[in-house]
C-alpha cells in the first residue's frame, strides 16, 4: 500500500495509541467521518492501524494503534511509505 504524507504520520502517531481526536490532529483534519473514510479505514484495511476496541468500534474509548506490520514499515527507515 502506497502511502500519502498524513496516512504515513497517522501510523507513526499510533506507534503509542492514539484517540480519533488525536488522530485527527496529527492528519489536519476536522471533520471525523471523512478522516475515517479516507485516511482511517484505508488503514485498518491494510493491517498497518487496529483498533483498542474492536468489539466496540463507536466507544468513546476506541484508541488506535500500530500493528506490527505498521512498526515494521517505519523500521526500515521509510517513514512507512510504500508499505506492502
Amino acid at each position: 500500500m502506497d502511502l500519502d504524507q498524513k496516512s504515513a504520520e497517522v501510523v507513526r502517531a499510533c506507534m503509542t495509541e492514539q484517540s480519533m481526536v488525536e488522530l485527527l490532529a496529527v492528519a489536519g483534519r476536522t471533520n471525523r467521518t471523512t478522516f475515517r473514510d479516507q485516511v482511517l479505514r484505508p488503514l485498518l484495511d491494510a493491517g498497518l492501524v487496529e483498533m483498542t476496541l474492536p468489539e466496540k468500534p463507536t466507544s468513546g474509548k476506541q484508541r488506535y494503534r500500530a500493528t506490527a506490520r505498521g512498526v515494521h514499515g517505519w523500521m526500515r527507515g521509510r517513514g512507512g511509505e510504500n508499505l506492502r
